[in-house]
């Protein structure tokens, strides 16, 4: 098995399900904005309210991943709906972000560090989004 295969297995690109790549993106969640409360809070460059809006941006990360977590946890009936919204949210959030983002005035440093950002949760997100089709194919099937 190559690399490349290695680690489509382990994100959710082949028969084990989705229940992997929804365990990634949740940790990968609450790794990427958890920590971003502390920042937006600490930087003193924001008015009140830019903080409240960038709190309230991670908080809905951070619960819209622990609601799909205890969903597909507690067998929800509606778990498949509730991880594929989340991870179409993830790649829909980080595409209007890098476009705002690279054509703000930013430093390429920091345009880097939200690429990789973007780049890791769209990855996690497709493969919860394709675990999540080919369960049901083989439903179906």
């Amino acid at each position: 098995m190559t690399a490349v295969q290695r680690i489509k297995k382990i994100i959710g690109f082949d028969s084990r399900g989705p229940t992997i790549s929804i365990g990634l993106l949740a940790v990968w969640t609450f790794v990427a904005w958890g920590p971003r409360i502390r920042n937006i809070w600490d930087d003193d460059a924001l008015s009140v309210g830019g903080q409240l809006w960038r709190t309230a941006i991670a908080l809905f990360f951070l619960g819209a991943a622990a609601v799909m977590v205890l969903a597909w946890l507690r067998r929800h009936p509606q778990r498949n709906r509730i991880a594929t919204g989340f991870a179409v949210w993830t790649v829909g959030y980080w595409i209007l972000r890098m476009v705002i983002i690279v054509t703000g005035d930013h430093s390429v440093g920091f345009i880097l560090v939200h690429a990789a950002l973007a780049l890791v949760s769209g990855v996690l997100a497709v493969g919860v989004i394709s675990a999540q089709r080919r369960k049901q194919a083989e439903a179906s099937a």
